[in-house]
């Protein structure tokens, strides 16, 4: 029988899987959950250390090939059905894990998390996702910490690509 959370997962998965299929920007695409198994059941994971110092370890949801411009970028993409308390060490583990691929491949590497409540199927391109989900993450984090970003900065900022 299959519970109420899994069924949500499985729709915003197929939703996901939709869009992606129609972004005019995505090269290419993995679901990691069953395509990363390797001949002895091991799955693509990067660990971390969570915050009472155990060892801790993510399976990240998809790999994306995103053209921009002319160049490519390889998204690690994790997709949540809602917000719950993320670990930010294990965001800053595969942020870390970017960064160390950016630089052995010579090929950028980065990551985003979408959440099902800020997902709209109909954008057109994979970039417009990634800015309006970057957009949302620096507001929330302008909130939290108290720091002033007008819009016309936020503006500025995702015309010049840097949300």
């Amino acid at each position: 029988m299959t519970s109420k959370l899994e069924s949500q997962n499985s729709k915003f998965e197929k939703e996901f899987t939709e869009f992606l299929n129609r972004a005019s920007d995505v090269l290419s695409y993995v679901a990691l959950d069953e395509a990363s198994l390797d001949n002895f059941g091991n799955s693509f994971r990067i660990d971390y250390l969570k915050p009472d110092g155990s060892a801790g370890f993510c399976n990240p949801g998809w790999i994306v090939v995103q053209r921009f411009d002319d160049n490519e970028v390889n998204w690690i993409v994790e997709t949540k059905i809602h917000k719950v308390a993320e670990s930010e060490e294990r965001d800053l583990a595969i942020k870390e894990w970017c960064r160390k691929q950016s630089l052995l491949s010579g090929k950028t590497w980065d990551f985003i998390r979408v959440y099902q409540n800020d997902f709209n199927s109909n954008r057109a391109t994979f970039r417009s996702l990634v800015v309006t989900t970057v957009g949302r993450a620096m507001l929330e984090r302008r909130d939290k910490l108290n720091i002033v970003v007008t819009q016309q900065e936020l503006r500025e900022w995702r015309e010049d690509g840097r949300a």
